[in-house]
């Protein structure tokens, strides 16, 4: 059985964003939330998501 940490996760996590990218039909630009998603800002990527609804 595979056993990771918070480190290794989190490095994981970093790793596979570099390729995930969020396309919009809309043509929104969603970098900016992808990344406070990624480093577990969740207040923040609630104010993004706020701002792109706008």
């Amino acid at each position: 059985m595979l056993k990771l940490n918070n480190a290794h996760l989190s490095a994981l996590n970093d790793e596979t964003n570099k390729y995930l990218i969020l396309k919009s039909p809309m043509g929104i630009d969603y970098t900016r939330f992808q990344q406070l998603l990624s480093q577990q800002q969740w207040q923040a990527a609630n104010e993004e998501t706020a701002k792109k609804m706008l």
